[in-house]
């Protein structure tokens, strides 16, 4: 089995700089969004390495009336205390994120629900999916939530993409979408409503997409 890394998670960004210390991507279409603006360092960089590097972004993003900057480490490695110590200086938020890969043949076997249905979005619930889409990207802000569905259209009409609903008692409360590639089918923006969130009959049916 082919080992699985987070070079294979897709980015919706384009390569603008790339040096033997990091590689500079950007959006301009998505410029709100930050998981598609961002610097990602191919090693750990010192201090100073990376107090260059963050002036540059910050400069970049400016320029381009961006209020944020984002920054990925090598995966499997921990900064310096010196880093770590500066980012707390600086208020900058700072955690991990975790890889999951799992076969198909290890998903877990569950019975259907009568009051789950899932489906693929369509033309005939598109709007539903827009919908489910918008109250959760609201929690980061009314701008991002209204500048998302042209990226969700773009997703609509591509192939690698697939989109998916959940419904409960023929209420829409969750959706993600799977992007498709050779030898991989990634998941992401898996939602589910937080007033449906704590029913274990959902979550299960989610698990065995």
């Amino acid at each position: 089995m082919r080992k699985i890394s987070f070079n294979d998670i897709y980015t919706e960004s384009h390569l603008v700089v790339g040096t033997e210390l990091y590689s500079h991507y950007h959006n301009p279409e998505m410029l709100i969004q930050y998981d598609s603006n961002y610097l990602q360092f191919h090693r750990m960089p010192t201090l100073q390495e990376f107090i260059e590097a963050a002036t540059y972004l910050k400069e970049f993003h400016q320029k381009n009336g961006q209020k944020h900057v984002k920054f990925y480490f090598p995966e499997n490695r921990k900064p310096s205390e010196e880093l770590i110590q500066f980012f707390h200086h600086q208020s900058f938020e700072y955690g991990y994120l975790e890889l999951y890969a799992i076969q198909p043949e290890q998903f877990p076997i569950t019975d259907n629900h009568p009051d789950i249905t899932i489906r693929i979005v369509s033309e005939v619930n598109f709007d539903d999916y827009l919908q489910v889409q918008y109250e959760q990207d609201l929690e980061f802000g009314e701008e991002f939530a209204k500048a998302k569905p042209a990226l969700y259209r773009r997703h609509f009409q591509d192939e690698t993409f697939m989109q998916i609903m959940s419904y409960y008692q023929g209420t829409a409360v969750g959706s993600l979408e799977v992007i498709i590639k050779e030898d991989t089918a990634e998941i992401d923006g898996l939602h589910v409503h937080h007033r449906h969130f704590v029913k274990r009959e959902l979550l299960s049916d989610y698990k065995s997409l």
